[in-house]
């Protein structure tokens, strides 16, 4: 094992990656979750050591653990999800994340959202004061003011302006005005 080199070795990816576990998942998802702008696109941020490695917050030390699973990666990974969020080590020892926030019901090709109309419909722009029944595919937070105002935008772009009157989670009704 003379000619073994540790830095090739870890280049190749040959060194098996330490899996991470759900208490690190569900602490990235948080940090994500507070960090984030409530807007479709590319974000960014970094998550200061100094502020969350401090003895003054609370989980001060999941935020370490981060650290070192970040260093036994590389200093690179990427929680899967929706979206995937980015992580990577800076030399610092703060955490640079990315994602790229696409409100899932609005994705392209792929949007869970259809629209039903009446059979004696034949302008899909409609006129005022006409009511169009929007469906999807699966449940959508409503609660949510981010993805009421993406999912409004979407419609209008269709229908023109109007009013959203949510049935339930999997539906609204959506009148021209």
């Amino acid at each position: 094992m003379d000619n073994f080199d540790l830095r090739k070795y870890l280049a190749e990816g040959r060194l098996l990656k330490e899996e991470i576990n759900s208490e690190l998942e569900d602490y990235i998802v948080g940090l994500f979750d507070q960090s984030v702008e409530e807007e479709e696109g590319l974000q960014d941020g970094v998550w200061e050591k100094e502020e969350y490695a401090s003895d003054d917050y609370e989980d001060a030390e999941v935020f370490l653990e981060l650290i070192d699973y970040l260093k036994s990666t590389g200093g690179k990974y990427t929680l899967e999800g929706d979206p995937d969020i980015n992580l990577e080590l800076l030399p610092n020892g703060d955490i640079k994340w990315s994602a790229n926030v696409v409100f899932e019901s609005l994705k392209e090709n792929n949007s869970g959202l259809y629209v039903t109309y009446d059979e004696d419909i034949t302008d899909i722009r409609g006129s005022k004061g006409e009511t169009r029944r929007i469906g999807f595919s699966k449940p959508v937070n409503f609660e949510n003011s981010a993805m009421n105002d993406a999912i409004y935008k979407h419609i209008s772009n269709i229908y023109g302006p109007g009013e959203m009157d949510w049935r339930d989670d999997q539906e609204l009704e959506y009148t021209i005005s």
